[in-house]
């Protein structure tokens, strides 16, 4: 069901993750998400699963 982003590390290598706002999948490099959500409603929530980690971006 989700989709898998590909983001940059420190050394700016790609690493392919799993990404959600509220839930719902985003198919975007972390950059872009941040830049795209960076001015939404403080409620929003961006998930970032890392290495079977989830690291939540508010």
């Amino acid at each position: 069901m989700s989709k898998v982003v590909r983001i940059s590390n420190e050394n700016y290598d790609f690493i392919e993750c799993m990404a959600f706002r509220n839930g719902v999948p985003i198919n975007a490099i972390l950059n872009e998400v941040l830049e795209k959500f960076k001015n939404s409603s403080p409620n929003d929530v961006i998930s970032v699963e890392y290495r079977g980690r989830k690291v939540a971006i508010r």
